[in-house]
């Protein structure tokens, strides 16, 4: 049974509020994402390593490659798991990053409404919370601050997502230009 594309749209839009109300409700669970990620990349740097040694005889470049890059692995990933704190030295680090990040998807979401017009205001919605990055990177000591507006940016995100299937508006794009 496949999913249908509204369906998937649907079931995302009701995640993204609801991780919004948890971090919201519970920022420390913010902090909680550090051993979860850091056990992932353990993981991914063990299947590395893996990889790396069997590829050493079929292709000595690429396993020595794979396995510095799993030893890294090792390293970020038992920092990350046994320091969460590390998290929010990275996200101290990322912050002005992620809200460059956010302004560059508002503005193509504001091109994208040409085609969408829904996504005019996921654009604007982009935009701001990519200021509120930028000027939340004063206040980043505190990860508390960080999972507020991420949650809130998340719970905007969602019932905007889930409204815009209400009233979809596609424009079909190839039609221009086919003669």
């Amino acid at each position: 049974m496949e999913i249908s594309d509204y369906r998937r749209k649907k079931i995302s839009s009701i995640l993204m509020i609801v991780v919004g109300i948890i971090l919201l409700l519970c920022p420390g669970f913010f902090l909680a994402v550090g051993f979860v990620l850091g056990a992932i990349v353990l993981i991914l740097a063990a299947i590395l390593l893996i990889f790396g040694i069997s590829q050493c005889l079929v292709s000595p470049i690429t396993g020595v490659i794979s396995i510095i890059v799993a030893i890294l692995g090792f390293i970020f990933g038992w920092a990350l798991f046994f320091s969460p704190v590390l998290v929010v030295t990275i996200f101290s680090i990322l912050v002005y990053l992620i809200g460059i990040i956010f302004i560059l998807v508002g503005i193509a979401n504001m091109f994208t409404s040409a085609f969408f017009a829904p996504f005019s205001l996921l654009g604007i919605v982009g935009i701001l919370f990519g200021i509120a990055f930028i000027i939340a990177g004063i206040f980043i000591g505190n990860p508390y601050v960080i999972a507020a507006i991420i949650g809130i940016w998340l719970i905007i995100s969602g019932v905007l997502s889930l409204q815009s299937d209400r009233n979809e508006t596609y424009i079909d794009v190839n039609a221009y230009g086919q003669k």
